[in-house]
């Protein structure tokens, strides 16, 4: 089930852990392939011997770049307290950013994310509206082991060309 909406959003800033990677398209829209990425996140964290507990909101993705065969991702990580860099994994401050974003909302499971990613360019295209600069951001708010499959959340936002 997927609904896509054109929509004035505003991100509220929140500190974020995050690591950069460069993965095989195959990978980016199949969680399970993302998993060796999104775990180093809380990893980070128990290394660093802070409570997980401090890490609130969506895990996102952001897709920065396409380059033959591969794509240059954020992964990030919402947390509550500056946290100590190492290993591949960085700390960013707060960031708000607000504007239209075409947004491909999801319920249920996520073992086609590559299907919702088509459908939402094609919903673009079909609509004339022009995708604007930055990063398309793949939403998790929440975890399959904490849901039900059928009520897992997976939003993909595209960035609107004002």
């Amino acid at each position: 089930m997927a609904e896509i909406k054109l929509e004035e959003r505003s991100f509220e800033g929140q500190k974020v852990i995050y690591l950069n990677a460069t993965v095989p398209n195959e990978d980016l829209f199949i969680p399970f392939n993302m998993l060796s990425y999104l775990i180093k996140l809380p990893l980070h964290l128990f290394d660093k011997e802070m409570d997980p507990a401090v890490a609130t909101g969506a895990t996102y993705i952001k897709i920065l770049h396409e380059h033959g065969g591969e794509t240059d991702v954020e992964v990030c990580m919402p947390v509550d307290v500056e946290v100590p860099e190492g290993n591949g994994v960085f700390f960013k401050d707060a960031e708000t950013v607000t504007g239209k974003f075409v947004t491909a909302y999801h319920q249920g499971p996520r073992d086609n994310l590559a299907e919702l990613f088509g459908l939402a360019n094609e919903w673009i295209n079909d609509s004339g509206i022009k995708q604007g600069e930055g990063p398309v951001i793949l939403s998790l708010p929440n975890n399959k082991h904490m849901v039900p499959e059928s009520q897992l959340l997976t939003e993909i936002i595209f960035p609107v060309a004002e």
